[in-house]
């Protein structure tokens, strides 16, 4: 096999002997001897490793290109000024631009740079408390300001408007907050006066202002001062309140007896009554129809209805205020829908009421169904401080940081399904607070950071969070975009730190993965899909390759959209609206998609790198030398003899292909108009190789009739149809081999759409060149370009990836710039205006 180098090798250095150059078409051993002969004349950016270079691409080396061998022939590093790839920023200490402590989740302040090109961010203020409400979530600053996000139709979120948003926003009016409590429809606030406000729904006087009108902004709770600790319910207008002599308080609806003042008929106070309870108590928390508080001394009395037990042992119906016999020593409660749990000093966890609300749910924590008035332990939980609840649900914090859920719907531990036994929720070791709504939970951590998981049809987990969340995701913002592909009418990236999916555009076969069929002008998260390392979108599906767990590490394929010919890989041809695992796949290291198939790379370290695919095999796209479709997996070159050494794939519409550790580039599919560049047209259903090409770092088999590569010395290959100069030759002639693209040096990629392709260029610029009828050049025009025109990013870019007829790039601050076709969103600017020049995409 011929040896050839790439920068970032860490061998280079010994292979100096070996006269490995990087122009591909010189003898091996014609470059050792030259080298040996001219020794004392080595010179950086000639294109030969020279005793003493670690590293040198000619041409191609670049103080500033992330990544490229520097013109002083040393490998990129922290401390070279260049945001690399793997670094967060560069300059110890320094500012850190293009994203700020809130765009990350961790409050406001400035981010600096460590040492090791991370970024620090223990100047961020973050977060000091928050609160989970049925549909919103509400927070505090540390210098006492609120901001909500979520569900807004009654004004809970407090900023004056009606307008639900999943971006938080600020609470007018309310400065110097200390604790808060989030509702169905409404919000309170303590402030440092000792005070209390409220906002939102007011129907059956829940804000306790004396009035029954709603309100978007904060209100004063009449006559009501010292107030230490508020609860609000998630399912009836209740709230309630514990002043600093121990002395509670509610207001609201009274259908039952719940606001605890000894009458159980129904009416509604839009002003506080004390509790009928004459010891002190430490806390009230509200549920549906019922409330419950914990004493001083650590008893727990409840009031209120008293459905399937969950006031403790008596009759169903209205109750006064009566002490729950069978637990003592409580330092925390919480009052759910159906069941009631505590915690007691020793960090043991007590439950009582129903199992479940839609059938059995396991709320009570045994291990089994049960229906039980008196409090028994929940199994496997030990050393807890705080316990939280929705309701069909129960978390407990414990001592050493972690959450654990019990129940139904969604516990954070990676899945939609139930339990009866208490699971961890993953990634979460660092709680310091707790908090839970009707359908999600919020957790504080102890960096100040917010993760929260569960239900966010509303936004209530935050910008960008996915629509149902089965882990914990930060709130208020995400780093930037790692990586990101786009198709015929959508476009997906992957972003944040959980390394999440998110897809815009076009959703009429499931393509974004959202649970819906509704296209999305701005970036919506794909379900229950983290820890991404690759994404590809397809015509009219998408998959993802996920890297998760411990050693052994999990690597697999998920895809969703349109399973037709069974390109999603599930032994199905059913369309399905979330990700799927793609079957009997593993090590997977990246996902090709292309029309109506797809193709995964295999590594496991040990073997050399194969490819499988799967999805329509006509025109012989799976290159399994059948010709026919597979719902599952089948291997690129036949079981018997596969293509090996693949360092990266590419699927285009038809066709497929494989860069290999030679340099060397293997296509197959349908040949037509030379694409695969073996010189004829004819369809291939076995890897043929590409001629003349033997030093390729990039490939890309495009959404159209041609293909293109990069070679090491940064020039641009293309070959196939070129009736709309997508060749980038300055002619119309089809090729059958690769041909050089007229003017680019310097590129380090290349992507390829359906009748155009853009490179981006080691000085972070990005050409591009085809039709250009919708605008996806870049350049302001709409002609035919046979020969590169500059793409009109304002600032370098790191990445360029194109759909059919849209393209965009990602700069070093994560931000995206796009232009071309937006019929159904997939620009992701929240428009459906498609533009000739580079407008901002969405920021996650």
């Amino acid at each position: 096999m011929r040896l050839f180098c790439t920068k970032g090798l860490a061998i280079l250095a010994t292979l100096v002997v070996m006269g490995c150059g990087t122009d591909g078409g010189q003898d091996d051993n014609q470059n050792t001897n030259n080298n040996n002969d001219n020794e004392s004349q080595a010179v950086c950016g000639d294109g030969v490793i020279d005793p003493g270079e670690v590293c040198d691409d000619g041409a191609a080396n670049s103080d500033s290109n992330p990544g490229a061998c520097r013109t002083d022939c040393r490998e990129a590093y922290c401390g070279d000024q260049v945001v690399d790839p793997g670094e967060d920023c560069e300059g110890e200490g320094e500012d850190v631009t293009g994203t700020t402590c809130e765009g990350l989740g961790y409050g406001e302040g400035p981010l600096t740079c460590r040492a090791d090109c991370t970024v620090e961010t223990t100047l961020c203020t973050g977060w000091v408390a928050v609160a989970a409400g049925t549909s919103h979530t509400c927070a505090i600053r540390p210098d006492g300001v609120v901001r909500c996000w979520g569900r807004n139709e009654y004004g809970q979120l407090g900023n004056g408007l009606y307008e639900t948003s999943a971006e938080p926003v600020t609470v007018t009016g309310l400065d110097a907050a200390v604790t808060l409590a989030a509702g169905r429809n409404h919000t309170c606030a303590v402030v440092a006066d000792g005070s209390a406000w409220c906002w939102g729904e007011n129907n059956v006087g829940q804000l306790g202002d004396g009035t029954t009108t709603d309100s978007p902004v904060p209100v004063p709770v009449s006559d009501l001062t010292g107030v230490v600790g508020l609860s609000a319910s998630h399912q009836d207008g209740v709230t309630c309140a514990v002043d600093d002599q121990g002395v509670g308080y509610c207001w609201g609806h009274n259908s039952d007896g719940q606001l605890g003042n000894d009458t159980n008929t129904d009416t509604d106070s839009a002003v506080p009554l004390q509790v009928s309870l004459t010891s002190p108590l430490r806390k009230i928390s509200v549920g549906s129809s019922y409330a419950c508080a914990v004493h001083e001394n650590g008893d727990v009395s409840c009031w209120g209805y008293n459905w399937c037990g969950r006031i403790g042992p008596g009759p169903d119906g209205a109750t006064p205020p009566t002490t729950v016999a069978g637990v003592s020593a409580v330092v925390d409660l919480a009052a759910m829908a159906a069941h009631t749990c505590a915690v007691d000093e020793f960090g043991d966890v007590w439950c009582w009421g129903c199992d479940g609300i839609a059938g059995s749910e396991g709320l009570l924590g045994r291990g089994y169904s049960i229906i039980d008035s008196s409090p028994d332990k929940v199994l496997y939980i030990d050393n807890a401080k705080t316990i939280s609840g929705g309701m069909r649900n129960a978390c407990a914090l414990r001592e050493n940081g972690s959450v654990w859920c019990w129940g139904g719907y969604r516990l954070g531990n990676g899945t939609a399904v139930e339990s009866r036994l208490p699971v961890p929720v993953i990634g979460l070791e660092d709680a310091t607070a707790l908090s839970g709504g009707l359908g999600h939970y919020c957790a504080l951590r102890d960096d100040h950071s917010l993760a929260c998981w569960g239900n966010s049809g509303n936004g209530e987990l935050g910008p960008g969070a996915p629509w149902d969340g089965d882990v914990p995701v930060m709130v208020a913002g995400l780093a930037g975009i790692q990586s990101i592909t786009g198709s015929v009418v959508h476009t997906c990236a992957v972003a944040g730190e959980l390394s999440a999916v998110f897809c815009w555009g076009g959703n009429d076969a499931g393509q974004l993965g959202n649970g819906t069929i509704t296209s999305q002008t701005s970036p919506t998260g794909v379900m229950n899909l983290t820890h991404v390392v690759s994404v590809s979108a397809g015509n009219e599906h998408t998959c993802a390759a996920r890297t998760y767990g411990t050693e052994p590490i999990n690597r697999t394929a998920w895809c969703w959209g349109n399973g037709a010919h069974g390109s999603l890989g599930n032994g199905t041809n059913d369309a399905v609206l979330v990700p799927v695992q793609v079957l009997g796949l593993s090590n997977v290291e990246q996902v090709a998609c292309g029309y109506a198939f797809s193709c995964a790379r295999i590594d496991d370290g040990v073997t050399p790198a194969s490819a499988s695919c799967w999805g329509l095999g006509d025109d012989g796209r799976l290159g399994d030398g059948l010709n026919t479709t597979s719902v599952v997996p089948v291997t690129v070159g036949g079981s018997a003899t596969p293509l090996t050494g693949i360092t990266a794939l590419s699927a285009g519409g038809h066709h497929a292909c494989a860069l290999i550790d030679d340099g060397s580039v293997w296509c197959w599919g349908n040949g037509a108009n030379g694409r695969l560049g073996n010189g004829d047209t004819n369809n291939q259903d076995w890897p043929v190789q590409v001629v003349g090409l033997t030093d390729a770092v990039a490939v890309a088999a495009a959404k159209g009739k041609f293909t293109c590569a990069v070679r090491t010395t940064g020039e641009v290959l293309c070959w196939g149809s070129n009736s709309y100069g997508q060749l980038g030759d300055g002619t119309f002639e089809q090729r059958l081999t690769p041909m050089s693209v007229v003017g680019l040096s310097g590129a380090v990629s290349v992507a390829a759409g359906n009748s155009y392709a853009c490179a981006l260029l080691d000085d972070g610029s990005v050409w591009c060149w085809g039709s250009g009828a919708s605008g996806q050049l870049g350049a302001g025009t709409t002609t035919m370009e046979p020969t590169p025109v500059k793409f009109q990013n304002p600032s370098p870019a790191i990445a360029v990836e194109v759909g059919t007829h849209h393209t965009c790039v990602i700069q070093q601050n994560g931000m995206t710039w796009c232009s071309g076709s937006n019929t159904e969103g997939q620009i992701g600017d929240s428009t459906r205006s498609g533009s000739l020049v580079p407008v901002p995409g969405p920021t996650l």
